[in-house]
C-alpha cells in the first residue's frame, strides 16, 4: 500500500471525529522539552503528588514516549467530551460529572479501536495509552495543537473547556505534526480562588490538598480540616471556570448519568455492602475509591452537615 501521510492524517482525523472525540492532533514523538520535565521532576521532588507514587515510577518513558514502542515516531493525542446536563431533582453533587457514566477506560478503548485498526492495515504499529501508561498526557496535548495547561493543570481546549477525557495513540507511521498550543489561562485566578482546598498555586496542584485525590486516591483518614462538598471527587475548579461557560455535550450516551448515580443518597453509601458496591458500581470510574474510601467520605460530610 502506499503511504501518502497527509491523506493517512486525514483518514484518521476523520475517523476520531466519526468515533465521537472532539479534537484530535499529532506531534513527533521525541523527549518532552527538558524544562518541562524538570518542573515535573521538581513537582515529585516537592511531594505535591501526595500518596500517588506510582507517577515516580518509569521516569525514563514519562520522558521519551518512544520507550513505549519500538520504533515510534508519532503521538497522536485524542479529545472527548464527557459533558452532559441533569435533569432537575436529579442528586448529582456527590460525584464528580466524569464518574456519572461509564469508565472511560473501557469506553474510550471501544471508540479509538478504528482508528488503531487502520493503523495497522497501512503497516504501522500502536500503543494505545488512557490514563494507563507512564505518558505525560496533557504535554502531548499541549504539543500536538489541541489546548492549554491552565492554571488547574486541567487541558484546557480553546472555545470548549476542560470536561474532556484525554487518550493518545503512539505509532510507527511518521505523520505531519500540528503546532503546539501557546496559549495560557492569563490572570483569570479564578479556580485559584474558589478551589476548596486550596491546592492550586503557581500553575500546579498539589495533591496532598486536593478534593478529588483525597476522595479518590487517599487512602485512611483525611486531614482534619478537610470539609467535602461530595464523595467522590470535585468540578469547584472547572465549574468556576470562564472556559467552561459553553462546554460541548458529549456524544456518547454511555457517559450520561446512570439512574442510581443520580438517586443515591449519602445514607445508602453509608450502609452498603461490599456485594452491593462492586454491583452498583460495576464498570464505573467509582470503584477506584473502593467501599472504605466512599463510606469514609459520606461519613465526614455527614458530620460536618
Amino acid at each position: 500500500m502506499n503511504f501518502y501521510p497527509s491523506k493517512c492524517k486525514s483518514q484518521i482525523i476523520d475517523l476520531a471525529h466519526s468515533a465521537g472525540f472532539f479534537a484530535i492532533g499529532m506531534a513527533k514523538a521525541e523527549p518532552v522539552d527538558e524544562n518541562v520535565f524538570q518542573r515535573f521532576q521538581q513537582w515529585l521532588s516537592d511531594g505535591r503528588n501526595a500518596d500517588m507514587t506510582y507517577l515516580e515510577n518509569y521516569r525514563d518513558i514519562r520522558r521519551d514516549p518512544r520507550l513505549l514502542l519500538d520504533g515510534a515516531k508519532t503521538v497522536i493525542s485524542l479529545a472527548m467530551s464527557y459533558y452532559h446536563t441533569v435533569e432537575d431533582g436529579e442528586n448529582t453533587s456527590n460525584f464528580a460529572l466524569y464518574a456519572h457514566g461509564d469508565d472511560y477506560h473501557e469506553v474510550l478503548r471501544k471508540q479509538v479501536k478504528p482508528i488503531i485498526e487502520y493503523i495497522e492495515t497501512i503497516g504501522g504499529k500502536t500503543r494505545f495509552c488512557v490514563d494507563t501508561a507512564p505518558i505525560l498526557e496533557r504535554y502531548w496535548a499541549v504539543k500536538s495543537g489541541i489546548g492549554f495547561i491552565g492554571r488547574n493543570s486541567m487541558l484546557i481546549i480553546p472555545n470548549a473547556g476542560s470536561y474532556f477525557f484525554l487518550c493518545e495513540i503512539i505509532t510507527t507511521i511518521d505523520l505531519p505534526a500540528d503546532t503546539p498550543c501557546t496559549l495560557t489561562c492569563g490572570d483569570c485566578m479564578a479556580c485559584e480562588t474558589h478551589c476548596p482546598g486550596k491546592s492550586l498555586a503557581d500553575r500546579q496542584i498539589d495533591a496532598r490538598r486536593c478534593h478529588s485525590y483525597l476522595t479518590i486516591e487517599h487512602r485512611g483518614n483525611l486531614p482534619q480540616d478537610t470539609k467535602l462538598s461530595g464523595i467522590y471527587g470535585c468540578d469547584i475548579c472547572q465549574k468556576c471556570c470562564p472556559h467552561n461557560s459553553t462546554p460541548p455535550p458529549t456524544p456518547l450516551q454511555q457517559f450520561h448519568i446512570r439512574p442510581i448515580i443520580a438517586s443515591i443518597t449519602l445514607s445508602d453509601i453509608m450502609s452498603l455492602t461490599q456485594p452491593q458496591f462492586s454491583a452498583i458500581f460495576s464498570h464505573s470510574a467509582i470503584k477506584r475509591t473502593k467501599l472504605a474510601g466512599l463510606r469514609r467520605n459520606a461519613e465526614l460530610i455527614v458530620k460536618g452537615i
